[in-house]
């Protein structure tokens, strides 16, 4: 996943990679620190053998923008 805030718009732009992943549970889910910082950008790779369960942001009215957090799983 990354991302960049455009100050013109005042919002962060996204390019995420998706797959499908079947009959692979999963264990061991925590949650990461945030992966990037205010009007920066973000360059997040899943770590191998993992995925992301979940996702968590931080808005900021004064400077229009978003922190991230993911919830991320190991594959049993």
């Amino acid at each position: 996943m990354m991302s960049y805030h455009d100050n013109s718009f005042e919002d962060r732009r996204f390019m995420v990679r998706c797959c499908r992943v079947s009959g692979s549970p999963t264990r061991d889910c925590y949650k990461t620190s945030f992966v990037n910082d205010w009007d920066g950008e973000m360059d997040f790779h899943v770590p191998v053998g993992q995925a992301i369960k979940g996702a968590y942001s931080v808005h900021d009215n004064e400077k229009e923008d978003r922190r991230w957090r993911f919830y991320l799983c190991n594959f049993v």
